[in-house]
């Protein structure tokens, strides 16, 4: 289950479908974020489905013991113990990758290395005899490994054939090579002069920014909603990739360039901005009414959900809706709207690099390709 979850979750990210995973607790402790990095993949392969593959072989050798011919139990035995070795091993190493290289976590990937070691041990003890032959069989011979390295011919052949078929189905097939073609075209694009109006801020400084990320977008936009934690798992596995968040309602209530108004996602770009204004809580706030949407949403339902926000937003429900019905957040709501506008955005997720246009950058292989390139 572990590592199917976490297959498909790096899937939903390659594709900008992701959702937020159930074992994203925080800023350090991110599966999202872990999937997003260059340590994710064997062969191009997401380690997940690697694990995947190596646990069910296991599970096959242990289905077929009950089969084994009389007196070939300590033969079978010992390619448990040389299966599930392996596996702890391989375990053992991307814990270590963990903890050495990378400054965010995965719980789940950390319980399923748990796993793996205590069924080595498990297989290990069973295996003991009181001479001390751990490994079971007296005599070895070459030929008794035949279903082990079946398995693991069949399981390489068939991370291949598998991932191959996964990504077709879910319509990533090809995106690394069309991810190629897009940031071709970002890097020859035309350099922009973006000015963004108290935006949401995440990752390196101005100074020291390799990669910087300018995303407009609009809270009720679908797509925005499944972009966000693409940019942000990817930002979060890159210490050295800046964000920053703009707003851009399709409202013509405070965006001049829409003609349909709704009120709605004015309202929520002032919820967001007062967060951040008051309480520095701009990113939960953004998180939590991307998680929201709905649609359709009307305005007194995002108000019903202020009591809902205030553990997060750190403002009472009178207090923000003080701050969201003011002047003075309408007036910066608009200033935002009028800075996608300037650039001519026709529609949302709008998404900049380095003050280029880059297009399909809400899926994880474009970034990952674009960071590549610098």
């Amino acid at each position: 289950f572990v590592h199917g979850y976490l297959y498909s979750q790096h899937l939903a990210l390659d594709v900008g479908q992701a959702t937020k995973s159930m074992c994203d607790i925080n800023e350090v402790f991110s599966c999202s974020a872990v999937a997003a990095s260059k340590f994710s993949t064997l062969f191009g392969i997401p380690v997940a489905l690697w694990g995947f593959i190596a646990n069910f072989g296991f599970l096959v050798l242990l289905g077929i013991y009950p089969l084994t011919e009389s007196g070939r139990e300590q033969i079978a035995r010992r390619n448990l113990l040389i299966v599930s070795g392996a596996i702890a091993l391989a375990s053992v190493i991307m814990g270590v990758i963990a903890f050495t290289q990378m400054s965010q976590y995965c719980l789940f990937c950390m319980a399923a290395y748990l796993l793996s070691f205590l069924n080595f041990l498990f297989i290990w003890l069973a295996n003991r005899k009181p001479a001390g032959n751990i490994l079971g069989a007296p005599v070895f011979s070459p030929k008794d490994l035949t279903p082990v390295v079946v398995i693991v011919i069949a399981g390489f052949l068939g991370g291949f054939v598998a991932d191959s078929s996964m990504k077709k189905s879910s319509g990533s097939e090809g995106l690394d090579t069309q991810a190629r073609g897009l940031v071709e075209e970002w890097k020859s694009g035309i350099v922009r002069d973006i000015k963004v109006v108290d935006p949401l801020v995440k990752g390196a400084s101005v100074e020291t920014a390799k990669m910087t990320i300018v995303e407009f977008a609009d809270f009720r936009c679908i797509h925005c909603k499944h972009a966000a934690p693409v940019i942000k798992a990817f930002a979060s596995a890159h210490p050295d990739v800046r964000v920053e968040f703009q707003p851009w309602p399709l409202d013509g209530e405070c965006n001049a360039s829409i003609s349909q108004s709704n009120g709605v996602s004015c309202l929520l770009a002032r919820v967001v901005w007062c967060a951040e204004k008051n309480k520095k809580t701009g990113w939960a706030a953004h998180d939590y009414l991307f998680e929201l949407n709905e649609p359709p949403m009307s305005t007194a339902q995002v108000e019903a959900a202020y009591p809902a926000m205030q553990s997060l937003t750190q403002l009472s429900p009178q207090e923000m809706k003080t701050c969201a019905d003011s002047d003075e957040a309408k007036k910066v709501v608009r200033s935002q709207a009028e800075a996608g506008s300037a650039l001519q955005i026709q529609g949302t997720p709008a998404i900049y690099a380095n003050k280029k246009s880059l297009p399909g950058g809400q899926t994880l292989p474009v970034l990952k390709a674009a960071y590549g390139s610098l």
